[in-house]
């Protein structure tokens, strides 16, 4: 904010320095007004500028005392010294672009610190389920993961106990074959179909009687394949009706070759395994001899 900085004789009042000016008089009333006084001097010139004038003074040895011999004299432009939008906006500009890499790279480290327990515990605990280990630990002083390392470390002893070195021993069999042992028990033609898919699982002896189809051209194959129509949408019906409400026996009926027959179905299936529908056919006057018996 330096306008003007000069320093002049006190005696006629030239210009000293700065050399580029010197022997010259400044065109300045302050200057001439503030070199008549020997002691510092600061005026408002205007509404934006201030003067100052400090004397120089030295020791004059012939009278024995100190004499004024020039001023220095300094004129500031307080208008340079406002804010300055422009100059602000900058200054905010660059704070916030240090402000986000320092930010990021704080970040970056802190999410790596944060990270590196969990995926040495996760290492862990991939190669104990793998070579059937039951001890984890993290040389951590952290209580909350020490407290998990500890679970964790219980959870893999009982699972040992239990019988299996890994989690996961008891795996889905085959279901099919299940289903096929399930008809051969059962008095009555019957059938058994996936839930999933809706084929043809097996048949037994009975339903092979009744139809006269044979189970070899009937497994894996969907109900479409069976060459009574009625027959198809019964099933259909019994099916949706049966996993809708798996804790019920649906039932239709249906006449086949000239006899009524009471069609039931029941919805079989359990946690993690497949499931499938069980189908009997059953003659209504089994229900008819019993009753006149």
């Amino acid at each position: 904010g330096v306008k003007l900085a000069l320093l002049i004789s006190h005696v006629d009042g030239h210009i000293m320095a700065p050399a580029t000016r010197a022997g010259q008089y400044p065109n300045q009333p302050f200057v001439h007004s503030a070199r008549r006084e020997n002691k510092e001097v600061i005026t408002q010139l205007d509404a934006s500028t201030i003067g100052a004038s400090v004397p120089v003074a030295f020791y004059n040895a012939s009278v024995g005392s100190f004499q004024v011999a020039a001023h220095a004299v300094v004129i500031y432009n307080m208008g340079a010294l406002a804010i300055d939008d422009g100059r602000t906006i900058s200054l905010f500009v660059q704070t916030l672009f240090m402000a986000l890499i320092v930010g990021a790279l704080l970040f970056f480290f802190m999410y790596k610190l944060i990270e590196h327990p969990i995926v040495n515990l996760n290492r862990q605990l991939d190669v104990a389920l793998r070579e059937g280990k039951d001890q984890i630990d993290v040389p951590y002083l952290f209580p909350v993961l020490k407290d998990l390392c500890v679970n964790i470390t219980s959870a893999l002893t009982r699972s040992m106990q239990d019988g299996g070195s890994s989690f996961g021993t008891g795996m889905v069999g085959d279901r099919d074959v299940e289903a096929e042992n399930l008809l051969q028990i059962v008095g009555l033609p019957a059938m058994a179909l996936s839930a999933e898919d809706k084929k043809i699982i097996a048949v037994n002896n009975f339903f092979e009687s009744l139809t006269g189809i044979s189970a070899a051209s009937l497994k894996s194959n969907g109900i479409e394949v069976l060459p009574d129509q009625a027959f198809q949408l019964s099933l259909q019906d019994l099916m949706d009706r049966a996993q809708s409400e798996s804790h019920l026996i649906a039932s239709n009926q249906l006449e086949i070759g000239g006899e009524n027959y009471e069609l039931n179905a029941q919805y079989v299936s359990s946690p993690n395994q497949s499931s499938f529908f069980v189908m009997t056919l059953q003659p209504l006057y089994y229900e008819e001899e019993g009753d006149v018996a």
